[in-house]
């Protein structure tokens, strides 16, 4: 099931990007009240990729780096 989201999250985030809905000029009051519901994908696609399940860490390392950057970065969308 969490890698059922981690992929329909990943899709959602290709086409926010593909769909340019953010630039980084945009202030709050550019962008439509209905749109700002997208600004928190990069909050939960990193909590999803925390709970995904392994006890092999080379698998573990590269999601939580990438669940790293996702926090540290919280507006790109384009990694």
């Amino acid at each position: 099931m969490i890698s059922a989201c981690l992929e329909d999250l990943k899709e959602l985030r290709t086409q926010i990007s593909d769909l340019s809905m953010f630039s980084p000029n945009d202030i709050l009051e550019d962008i439509p009240t209905g749109d700002l519901v997208y600004l928190s994908l990069p909050y939960v696609l990193s909590e999803v990729l925390g709970r995904v399940k392994t006890v092999d860490h080379a698998v573990r390392l590269p999601l939580l780096v990438d669940r790293e950057v996702r926090l540290v970065l919280p507006l790109s969308f384009d990694l």
